[in-house]
């Protein structure tokens, strides 16, 4: 899959919706985005959360940190 901002107001407000949707946390911000590298969607949208027995968790794939760290590789070339 490739794809790429139209603008770059586009993306920077991509990255807002990311920050106001995680409430900052880091960690859910990586969930996020992991989340909608699965299910192939086009922007960020809240967590689904997946219920395992008693307990409500979520996946953590093999592969989520490389994609995760390249997001925010790319968010950090942004701000500088």
């Amino acid at each position: 899959m490739n794809f790429s901002y139209k603008t770059v107001l586009s993306e920077q407000a991509a990255i807002n919706e990311l920050v106001n949707l995680s409430k900052g946390d880091e960690a859910a911000a990586k969930k996020i985005i992991h989340q909608s590298i699965a299910n192939g969607w086009k922007g960020f949208f809240e967590l689904k959360i997946e219920s395992h027995g008693n307990s409500k968790g979520y996946r953590n794939p093999v592969g989520e940190d490389e994609s995760v760290q390249a997001a925010f590789a790319k968010i950090d070339r942004m701000c500088d």
